[in-house]
């Protein structure tokens, strides 16, 4: 822990100083526990800028002791979960006083049981009111009563306008009001017994000064306005009292001149007083976190008339009073891979998330957040001062007293330089954790990033199995993606010869099984996909029978006649043996073999026509059976042409072609052609006629073939055409 957490010290020297002063400081008691019951309140000393001093008070407000101080080791306190986490709760505090009634050293402490955890969410109107305070010994006024009412003004730079800006205009500070000066009791010295601010006394009298004047019921914050320096700093938290009747715990801070003159100042102690704490730069220096308001407020802008001016506050003290809702931030849990579009977190111009936070080992107290800054040019935008437009990483521990520390690389103390700005091209990489975020590219008001949360890319995907099965039988293969730690869950497609898609998910294994019922080589393929991509294998398998599957091959065609020679042949080859092969075929006599893998017969056929040849192969496991069909053609063996053999000059005479045997296949092309010349193409039965025709007396020579599928038969036919000789009618007796 560096130096700059001084309130350790402060509490000690706070303690010496009561003893100085003559606080009762009993021994005894303070070696035996008590327990009380209060509202935990945080208070948060901010440092001039020369000083750049931070402190940190906690106190307890109880009922029957008033407000005690509380020293809390860090070690207690990181393992109660850290002061922010019970800010402004109610909570059971066990400890032995170092001062008694004063100084209480904290042994533990737990939220009250029974009691309500208060929300944390700011929302609606959130008046303020600023009262104006003289110590009795200063007379001055540093400045008039209109300065602190215009500071809340709903226009720009105004308070109203600011928390309005930050908040996306869901809290708003209508309502404020400004009231003083007026004089207190005492003299400054007063109040600053040993050196050190009694904020309680101060605002007691402060308050008391202001109440007739003042009905302090309507507002949830008060800012009390001294006329002069406090001791090291201002002061931001909350502090219990009964005002007007109404009693609780009031948001509150304490100002010097030089706080109430730079309202960023203002803006940041206001912050404490919605129980936001600082932020860090990774030098951990205090006030070094140029992105925040409740941080560097004085690197920003200033103004003529307000002094310094605050800029936003960081995206996870939105998260924390609310403002920024689920759905506007990303939240990356381990084992996942994510690209997003994060927008602006200041004037936001699109629907994008406005921030990320990536849980570091899925705590939700330990995690990263991812936002965007970018100043504009817009005059009324209070990120306009900011180095630069950029990607800010913060590392998130929810029970340090100041849980944001943003990411700087280069670690020279300066958030505001490229160490701490991530632009495209850039990667943010935790090695431990297994955290990287890339900038992949800029939009006109954004960044596209890619966070992987120990997101294990596959490298492939394997699958196991045997290559040889049985048809019937369940096959089983399984599908193993590499490496091992490969993130989960993994969607696995199986796609296989003759089924349908199978979708699984899991984990980096996934078993199946396939039952198959026809022999042959079949193709798996598995494809194994996440959120980092797809990889796949194929699988091929040859599926066999334990039963003997029978094929049957012969000739594609026959004739009558003819022998023709039929194979049976079994797969697998190591199928149980012997085999008895039963075959049947059409006007055939059964015959039975045993044999092998494969068998033979022969067969002739008188007829035509369709043949069915079937076998049977069985052992003693069972049996296949298989059938081949044959069509067997009888040949024209001879033709025959019937007509007239004299005939006239243009008569006409027809002629008959007659196929023999009447059985032939059909169908039969007959061409007729008439001295060597083609005539006529008819296709028909086993008869056919033409009719010809001749103008030119002589003899004549028909021709005809005839053919089916398997073969040809020619027949010639000689005609004599004369010349009719009319005689005239006297000689014809």
């Amino acid at each position: 822990m560096l130096p700059r957490r001084l309130f350790f010290v402060f509490n000690i020297i706070a303690v010496l100083s009561l003893l100085v002063q003559g606080g009762d400081y009993h021994i005894g008691r303070a070696s035996s526990p008590f327990i009380y019951e209060g509202i935990f309140i945080t208070l948060w000393g901010d440092g001039s800028e020369s000083a750049g001093e931070e402190k940190i008070a906690y106190y307890l407000s109880t009922n029957q002791n008033g407000t005690i101080q509380l020293i809390i080791d860090d070690e207690l306190l990181t393992s109660m979960g850290g002061p922010v986490t019970h800010n402004r709760q109610e909570m059971l505090v066990t400890g032995v006083w170092l001062n008694e009634g004063k100084t209480l050293q904290v042994q533990s402490m737990t939220l009250a049981e029974g009691k309500p955890v208060s929300p944390q969410g700011i929302f609606g109107p959130q008046p303020w009111v600023s009262i104006l305070c003289k110590f009795s010994d200063i007379p001055a006024e540093p400045n008039d009563l209109e300065y602190f009412q215009e500071m809340y003004s709903s226009s720009y730079p105004g308070l109203d306008h600011f928390w309005r800006q930050n908040s996306y205009d869901l809290a708003n500070l209508e309502g404020s009001g400004a009231f003083g000066w007026y004089v207190l009791p005492h003299e400054r010295a007063y109040y600053l017994p040993g050196g050190n601010f009694d904020w309680w006394t101060a605002a007691a009298d402060c308050t008391a000064a202001a109440d007739p004047y003042v009905d302090f019921t309507p507002y949830i914050g008060i800012n009390l306005m001294f006329n002069d320096l406090l001791d090291c700093c201002a002061w931001g938290g909350g502090w219990y009292a009964c005002l007007d009747g109404l009693c609780q715990t009031w948001r509150m801070t304490w100002e010097p001149p030089w706080g109430y003159q730079n309202i960023g100042v203002i803006a940041h102690e206001t912050g404490h007083g919605f129980g936001l704490p600082h932020s860090l730069g990774n030098c951990q220096q205090g006030y070094d976190n140029r992105w925040d308001v409740l941080s560097d407020v004085w690197s920003n802008g200033s103004d003529p008339i307000w002094g310094t001016m605050g800029q936003h506050t960081i995206s996870y003290h939105k998260e924390m009073l609310e403002w920024l809702t689920p759905h506007q931030v990303l939240t990356v849990s381990t084992g996942t891979l994510n690209t997003i579009t994060l927008e602006r977190l200041a004037l936001p111009h699109s629907e994008n998330y406005l921030g990320a936070r990536i849980l570091i080992n899925d705590l939700s107290n330990n995690f990263y957040t991812l936002e965007v800054r970018q100043p504009t040019e817009n005059p009324i935008d209070y990120d306009k001062w900011l180095p630069g437009f950029a990607v800010i990483i913060h590392d998130i521990e929810t029970s340090r007293p100041e849980p944001a520390i943003v990411i700087d690389r280069d670690g020279n103390c300066n958030t505001g330089d490229a160490g701490a700005m991530y632009t495209p091209g850039e990667v943010f990489t935790d090695i431990p954790n297994g955290i990287t975020v890339s900038i992949d590219s800029a939009t006109e008001t954004g960044y596209v990033v890619t966070i992987n949360n120990r997101f294990i890319f596959m490298e492939g995907v394997d699958i196991a199995g045997a290559t040889q099965g049985y048809i019937g039988e369940s096959v089983p293969l399984t599908a193993t993606v590499g490496p091992v730690e490969a993130t989960t869950p993994i969607t696995y497609t199986w796609e296989a010869t003759g089924f349908p898609p199978a979708v699984h998910e899991g984990t980096t294994v996934d078993p199946i099984e396939f039952t198959w019922e026809e022999a042959g080589t079949k193709a798996i393929t598995v494809t194994a996909s996440n959120e980092g991509g797809v990889v796949s294998d194929t699988h091929l398998i040859e599926m066999v029978s334990k039963v003997p599957i029978v094929t049957l091959s012969g000739p594609a065609e026959s004739r009558v006649g003819v022998v023709n020679v039929f194979t049976a042949t079994v797969v697998p080859t190591d199928v149980v043996q012997p085999i008895t092969y039963t075959w049947q075929a059409s006007g055939q006599m059964p015959i039975t073999h045993t044999a092998g893998i494969s068998d033979a017969v022969s067969y002739v056929w008188d007829d035509p026509g369709t043949q069915v040849i079937t076998v049977t192969a069985m052992n003693i496991l069972g049996s296949t059976t298989d059938q081949y069909t044959l069509l067997v053609f009888m040949p024209p063996d001879s033709l025959e042409i019937t007509g007239l053999e004299f005939g006239e000059v243009r008569g006409s005479y027809t002629f008959t072609a007659t196929v023999n045997p009447i059985t032939s296949t059909v169908p039969i092309t007959y061409a007729w052609s008439v001295d060597e010349q083609l005539a006529i193409t008819h296709t028909n039965g086993v008869l056919d006629s033409a009719t010809f025709q001749w103008d030119s007396p002589g003899p004549h020579t028909i021709s005809v073939s005839a053919t089916n599928q398997v073969g040809t038969v020619v027949a010639t036919w000689l005609i004599t055409i004369y010349i009719k000789v009319y005689l005239p009618i006297g000689m014809r007796n």
